[in-house]
């Protein structure tokens, strides 16, 4: 009786490794898909500018197409409804939200979250940006758009294991 308790024991467990494993490897490949989904997005917001600026040299973002074009990725890329909910068929659960920054090179830096502009401020460059969510430093010394993608927790089947936030960024600077 002990083996046969200790063998469905041992099952138990390798089970429960096995479910773990393959839950955290689609984890890591649902994240670089999401920091794909970042880069995109950043590049794509980058692509709107202001002609007649560009005319003169200076390299100022059209911020509204920009934060239609960065939905429009996030809802192409995570399968995600108009307000950003997921649908069935997106790994994530959460409400997607997002924060863009907009350095133009009139030095005003847009702040938009979730395509509601909440701030906006005199900057110089080189100008050494502090990401709040992620805790790193990037140095812009040109146009740049910055993406940070926040898509909530991930999707484990385990209900005991602790479930990560999955945020990622990118920027794309813009060179004339």
């Amino acid at each position: 009786m002990k083996p046969l308790i200790a063998g469905i024991s041992l099952i138990i467990i390798i089970l429960i490794m096995l479910v773990f494993q393959a839950d955290n490897y689609n984890y890591r490949l649902q994240s670089n898909f999401l920091k794909f989904c970042a880069d995109e997005a950043s590049n794509s917001a980058s692509l709107f500018y202001d002609e007649d600026k560009f005319r003169s040299g200076q390299k100022i973002f059209n911020e509204e197409e920009g934060i239609k074009s960065i939905e429009n990725v996030i809802k192409n890329y995570l399968k995600t409804d108009n307000s950003l909910s997921p649908l069935k068929e997106s790994y994530w659960t959460d409400n997607i939200s997002y924060t863009a920054y907009f350095f133009n090179d009139n030095l005003l830096c847009s702040v938009y979250e979730n395509g509601i502009k909440t701030d906006s401020f005199n900057f110089t460059y080189p100008y050494l940006y502090d990401d709040i969510q992620l805790h790193y430093k990037k140095s812009v010394s040109k146009a740049s758009v910055i993406v940070t993608i926040n898509a909530g927790k991930v999707r484990y089947r385990l209900n005991f294991s602790s479930k990560p936030i999955c945020i990622r960024s990118s920027g794309y600077e813009y060179e004339i």
